[in-house]
């Protein structure tokens, strides 16, 4: 009965949510960063600054300057509160960022939060997230969005002007198909 309860339970939350690093299930992660199914630990970047949001959650403010982190994973929580948002510029110019994965409890991505990470290929959005800012991803032209989602969830997400500007090989590649930048949609 405990199996079918764990199995029952791992079928439910892997509907969009972040997958668990150590078994690779979708699992829901505390604000102590450990997954509330298995226990796992959240494996996250070192160096992060955060800013509180006065709502009892932080933001990703940054990272520190001498920290050249081309693989960035940002936490569930800071100091036992959510981390809900990446700030505007948290990281805009990072040239060493090649990925970046985002928890589930980010809910924006803030106003040219990764604008001029030329070298960026890879972020993973998770479907908490409901509002892109402004050129969040100016001149990331390399990129490839991971969306958990499907394509209708990605299009009611709220984006800023120029999102994705200059990014002219960026797609968004979702549960149930991919987004050319042309907006052409490929079914899986």
């Amino acid at each position: 009965m405990k199996k079918f309860l764990i199995a029952v339970a791992c079928l439910f939350l892997s509907c969009g949510l972040a997958a668990c690093a150590p078994c690779g299930k979708g699992h829901t992660f505390t604000s102590e960063n450990k997954c509330s199914v298995c226990g796992a630990e959240w494996e996250y970047t070192e160096g992060l600054s955060y800013a509180e949001n006065g709502n009892g959650t932080y933001s990703v403010s940054g990272i520190s300057p001498e920290r050249e982190e081309s693989h960035v994973v940002i936490p569930y929580g800071h100091d036992g509160k959510a981390v809900t948002a990446i700030g505007a510029e948290a990281f805009t110019g990072r040239v060493d960022m090649t990925t970046a994965v985002l928890p589930q409890s980010i809910l924006s991505i803030g106003t040219n939060a990764f604008s001029n990470c030329v070298h960026l290929e890879k972020i993973e959005i998770p479907v908490s997230v409901k509002t892109i800012g402004a050129y969040a991803f100016y001149r990331c032209s390399m990129l490839t969005v991971w969306y958990a989602g499907m394509v209708e969830q990605w299009n009611a997400v709220e984006k800023g002007e120029n999102w994705n500007g200059s990014a002219e090989e960026c797609k968004i590649v979702c549960k149930d198909g991919s987004i050319a930048q042309d907006g052409t949609v490929t079914k899986n």
